[in-house]
């Protein structure tokens, strides 16, 4: 009779060392997982103050170095102090954005903005696509920030678009060629990125 009494006695004592012991593990579970989501959210909170709102506070600063006036209409942007590379090509990044409507042809435009990009410092880099009917310049700081402009005649610009949309896969007639690459309102179209000039 002894003996039966001290087997269910020791299997008993074995199963509250498991419990004791399974209270542990899932007790360091879950410290384990507590510190693992502080770090996390200090990491994602460090990241963002110190990395990515100076970014993006000074690409807005460079924005505002130009100087445009009230009379440049903001028509889109997405600014972002977060590098975003390609997802097909580590080497290039995004560019931060900013799209505007002038009353002015597309030459009196470009040479107004020309003028203010020059006059914050920056040197005129390259201009990818020259006698092209949009006028495309890239610019460099000496800091290593880069500027791209492109200034287009949005009648043209408009054109073009709602014959496409209007006619898809039918060719462009001639008369879209014709229409006048000058001519204002003009599209305006300010590229700032802080890494590379490779969009």
């Amino acid at each position: 009779m002894a003996k039966t009494v001290k087997k269910p006695l020791k299997k008993a004592v074995q199963e509250n060392q498991s419990k004791a012991r399974l209270k542990k593990v899932l007790f360091l579970f879950l410290i384990l997982a507590i510190a693992a989501a502080a770090v996390y959210v200090f990491y994602g909170y460090a990241y963002r103050t110190l990395y990515v709102q100076p970014r993006e506070a000074r690409i807005q600063e460079i924005y505002s170095t130009l100087n445009l006036s009230d009379d440049y209409q903001l028509t889109q942007q997405k600014v972002s102090g977060q590098k975003r590379v390609y997802e097909w090509d580590k080497s290039r990044s995004y560019s931060s954005v900013k799209e505007y409507v002038y009353a002015g042809t597309v030459s009196d435009t470009y040479g107004a903005l020309d003028r203010s990009i020059k006059d914050a410092g920056y040197t005129v880099i390259g201009d990818p696509y020259p006698g092209s009917v949009a006028k495309q310049t890239h610019y460099k700081s000496s800091r290593g920030e880069y500027i791209r402009l492109t200034v287009d005649s949005k009648p043209r610009n408009d054109a073009f678009f709602n014959f496409t949309r209007m006619n898809p896969g039918k060719d462009f007639p001639q008369s879209l060629f014709d229409l006048d690459p000058n001519a204002g309102p003009a599209e305006v179209t300010i590229k700032v990125n802080l890494d590379d000039n490779n969009e």
